[in-house]
């Protein structure tokens, strides 16, 4: 064989293995099923609850769960954020 040959051969391997690694990275990123009807539903006390958005592995094996902490605002349900700045508490 030729040497361009060789070089042929190994651009389309790297090529191959490029799309492989790919489609690979690509399952990992699909969505997650919500076979069991979980995701979504808000976990809540009366004003306060979390919404179940996925699940997670933990260390030590366990399976953990992903979501946002919501608050309840005049009857609607509202993601709850972090204030960045301090601010004293008054009583009114």
């Amino acid at each position: 064989m030729k040497p361009t040959n060789f070089k042929k051969i190994g651009l389309i391997g790297i090529w191959a293995a490029s799309l492989l690694l790919v489609a690979q990275w690509g399952h990992t990123q699909t969505p997650q099923k919500n076979s069991d009807g979980l995701l979504g539903t808000i976990i809540s006390g009366n004003d306060i609850g979390f919404r179940l958005e996925g699940f997670s592995t933990v260390r030590g094996g366990g399976t953990g769960v992903t979501g946002t902490w919501m608050v309840k605002v005049d009857g609607a349900w509202m993601p709850a954020t972090a204030s960045a700045a301090a601010r004293s508490i008054t009583a009114k």
